[in-house]
């Protein structure tokens, strides 16, 4: 894959995700059940977690660091733990920041084949479904 079709991957499955969330009313993003327990708010911050999970393990393939597969269940549960008490406001902002992060990383890194960010995209699709069948299932 070259760098121009990750590119357009990951933007084209970013900006689906972005026009899932819009328009849900703050007030309703708290509400779990979206993804298991999870609210819209705790999909925002996942999201921002796993892209900087991603970029992190890009970075280290690019220097030709060795990866360990994650054990992505016990950092998910870590992860909404550390967050599950921040603001929808907060955990939109670093959702916006990590992924800008990614996106500019994505564009100066060597070897954009070896990355492994080919998980990026189906990610936010996978959870972009969840949020509509919520909504619909909602009449959100």
């Amino acid at each position: 894959m070259t760098r121009e079709e990750l590119i357009e991957n990951i933007d084209r499955s970013w900006n689906a995700w972005l026009d899932a969330l819009d328009g849900i009313p703050a007030g309703r993003t708290g509400e779990p059940g979206v993804c298991g327990d999870y609210s819209v708010k705790d999909l925002i911050g996942h999201i921002a977690f796993w892209d900087e999970q991603d970029l992190a393990r890009a970075q280290k393939l690019a220097r030709g660091e060795d990866v360990q597969p994650n054990d992505w269940q016990s950092m998910n549960d870590r992860e909404f733990e550390a967050h599950k008490d921040d603001t929808l406001a907060q955990q939109t902002e670093r959702m916006h920041a990590s992924h800008a992060r990614l996106v500019a990383d994505t564009l100066v890194l060597d070897r954009i084949d070896a990355l492994k960010l080919d998980e990026t995209w189906p990610h936010y699709d996978e959870h972009r479904n969840e949020v509509l069948a919520w909504r619909n299932a909602q009449g959100v």
